[in-house]
């Protein structure tokens, strides 16, 4: 009888494993990237994004006012375009039902293993019906938008109040308007544990930043002030470390 009770906890513990191995406690991710192809560079940028390969859990959403697959009604500028560009990028991916939404530019990579690694009580917190807020780098005001962080309450409530003219054509920065829409709506900023921001700097050797990323465990890593060679380097020892 003991042996047979041995037997079945081992079998519900490989079980649970097997899971867990396949994915099944991964979060439901939905990537939003802001990109534009007026400069070469970002249009090569945008290209890379394209090519980036992602986790199963993960759908990405190129965010480009010129692109006709993309099906976005704005005009590609800085204010309101991009903010009106993330919107609709956030209303669509609000309909599939996601549990976590980022919203990031075509010169930061993602690393979404690091993400779904992630320890339990954080993905509680996402999962939950609470609204959940944070990004790479948090200020007073709110999110850079580099790296906003939202799960599907406060994404929802982003699309339902986002909309409203005096954030759809406001004339400041994207991030500001973000932040203003959640904040009027009561949502307070999460502490970023989990998924902060790492610059790559251009200053530091390679091997450095890398282990300086690794350290942080930052999900996030701005790319930028570095040559187009550098970058696609960079990109390529994220995505297959």
């Amino acid at each position: 009888m003991l042996l047979l009770l041995v037997v079945i906890v081992v079998f519900l513990v490989y079980g649970i494993c097997t899971r867990r191995s396949l994915g099944d406690d991964r979060l439901s991710i939905a990537c939003l990237v802001i990109c534009n192809e007026s400069q070469p560079r970002w249009k090569i940028e945008k290209e890379l994004w394209r090519q980036t390969r992602v986790p199963k859990n993960v759908d990405v959403y190129i965010l480009d006012c010129n692109d006709k697959n993309n099906d976005l009604h704005c005009v590609e500028n800085m204010a309101p375009g991009i903010y009106q560009k993330s919107l609709q990028g956030f209303k669509k991916a609000v309909h599939k039902r996601y549990d976590l939404y980022i919203r990031t530019n075509a010169n930061t990579h993602v690393d979404f293993d690091t993400i779904n690694k992630m320890w339990d009580p954080l993905k509680e917190k996402i999962k939950s019906s609470k609204p959940f807020f944070t990004g790479g780098i948090v200020f007073r005001w709110g999110v850079s938008g580099t790296s906003i962080v939202l799960n599907h309450s406060a994404a929802s409530e982003l699309v339902d109040r986002g909309f409203d003219h005096k954030y759809y054509y406001a004339k400041y920065p994207d991030d500001v308007a973000i932040s203003n829409v959640l904040k009027d709506s009561g949502i307070a900023i999460t502490r970023n544990d989990g998924f902060k921001l790492y610059v790559w700097d251009p200053k530091k050797d390679f091997l450095i930043n890398d282990t300086m990323r690794a350290v942080h465990k930052s999900p996030f890593v701005r790319i930028r002030n570095v040559s187009l060679t550098d970058e696609r380097r960079i990109r390529h020892h994220l995505s297959n470390k």
